[in-house]
């Protein structure tokens, strides 16, 4: 037994050496296949970080490249807005040289023609203001006519211009008035609410009524006939709660009256307004239509100014939006006071600056006289030895006109204005004198022929 079991002690033995010899060169066959893989992975890491390294190379290159582009780009632009400023500059200057030049070239060529006309006119003018001459008489006379009828027009329109302004100013008075009345009865209702109030305190406790009595004793010894008036009213009116509402009833009705009133005639006023500028714009158009003959004839018209009146229509109602509108805040504002008044809340009411005053009230006469063209301050001729232009002087200017507005609307009528100012006073208003430079002296002189359509 004991020399099988060596036997089989040995067999096992060399068995397990063999297994085991055979496991550890399986593992180094696994050991060795695996380092190679290994290898070769890492073999291709390496050249997978080897492009990768050359295309960041590539890349730093392009973009070192991109930026010197960038830069050479910045400072191309620099370059060129630099030059466009300068050149920006130096077309402004040569295109004003250049609007001079026209302007210049534009009144000599306009001279030259007109120059021309005049010499072709003035050889066909004898023969035609010879068979012109009866017809013009009749016309005359029929536009004399036609003035007169229209002078009577104009009369009649500041007639009932005035008679409206007195209207308005009684209708203010009323409005004083009421607003005079409605003050009136808040005091009485205050009163009357102190005299309940003293009726009510005697009624619950008599034994406090006594020390209102010695108050109103005292207090009439100081006051006199104001106090006795309070304790008659007081003694008269124990069963004050009728008359007090009475009087908040009276209160309320007339603040309910008042700015219905007050819109009622800011509309009257609105709507005489409308009418009488369309009567005016007619009267202007039919005066138009009678001078529109003559100056057809080549006939000067006499120095009458015959749209004075309708220019001066005009101007006041220009400023009719901002009338009505100052209108509505004063009859807003003495509303609110008599409300305020009535619930015991006294303000102070601030007082109106002259501009206000000047557009509640009618807008006066003298705020709206046509434009005047004075004498000249240069003698014909284009420039004197100090090389100053021709100028003439203008007055009556509205202050609402500023002096590019001037110089537009002389320049649609007669053109070469070089230069307008308007003189203003001490306080940067307006004094309505002003002066007119121009290019040329035909210019100015077409402006004094042309000043009533100016």
């Amino acid at each position: 037994m004991q020399r099988e079991m060596a036997a089989w002690r040995e067999k096992s033995t060399a068995t397990c050496t063999t297994q085991v010899g055979e496991q550890k060169e399986m593992l180094q066959r696994l050991e060795v296949s695996k380092s190679l893989i290994l290898q070769k992975e890492i073999r291709g890491q390496e050249d997978h970080v080897q492009e990768l390294q050359d295309e960041v190379e590539k890349w730093q290159q392009k973009y070192m490249g991109a930026e010197q582009l960038i830069q050479m780009l910045r400072n191309t632009l620099h370059e060129n807005q630099a030059l466009t400023e300068e050149k920006g500059k130096v077309l402004a200057h040569e295109m004003g040289k250049v609007k001079e030049y026209m302007a210049n070239y534009d009144a000599l060529q306009e001279r030259n023609l007109s120059l021309e006309r005049e010499l072709e006119a003035g050889v066909k003018e004898n023969d035609r203001l010879q068979s012109q001459l009866q017809s013009v008489e009749a016309e005359k006379d029929h536009l004399e006519e036609q003035i007169q009828s229209l002078k009577t027009l104009l009369e009649d329109g500041a007639a009932k211009e005035a008679l409206t302004n007195n209207e308005r100013e009684q209708a203010l008075h009323q409005m004083q008035a009421l607003s005079q009345q409605v003050q009136a009865l808040e005091a009485e209702k205050k009163m009357l609410q102190v005299a309940n109030r003293q009726m009510a305190t005697k009624g619950q406790d008599p034994r406090e009524s006594e020390v209102p009595e010695t108050t109103s004793i005292a207090t009439q010894t100081d006051a006199g006939q104001k106090d006795l008036r309070e304790e008659a009213e007081l003694g008269s009116l124990e069963g004050s709660n009728p008359e007090e509402g009475l009087v908040g009833t009276k209160s309320t009705a007339l603040e309910g009256v008042l700015p219905a009133f007050l819109d009622d005639w800011n509309k009257r006023w609105d709507q005489w307004l409308e009418r009488h500028a369309e009567e005016m714009s007619h009267i202007r158009q039919q005066l138009r239509e009678c001078y529109k003959p003559r100056a057809r004839w080549g006939i000067t018209v006499p120095h009458q100014r015959p749209l004075g009146e309708a220019a001066l229509i005009e101007a006041g109602t220009v400023g009719k939006n901002e009338q009505a509108s100052s209108r509505k805040e004063t009859n807003n504002q003495i509303c609110q006071d008599c409300t305020q008044e009535r619930q015991g809340v006294r303000r102070h009411k601030p007082k109106m600056n002259p501009k206000e005053k000047g557009s509640v009230g009618p807008r006066r006469e003298s705020e709206a006289k046509e434009i005047e063209i004075r004498g000249r301050e240069l003698p014909p001729k284009v420039r004197d030895s100090r090389g100053r232009r021709p100028q003439i002087y203008v007055q009556n200017i509205p202050g609402n006109v500023k002096w590019w507005t001037l110089r537009k609307l002389v320049e649609a009528k007669v053109g070469g204005v070089a230069y307008v100012k308007i003189y203003k006073g001490p306080k940067g208003e307006s004094t309505g004198r002003g002066k007119i430079e121009f290019w040329e002296e035909e210019n100015a002189q077409r402006t004094l022929r042309r000043q009533w359509e100016i």
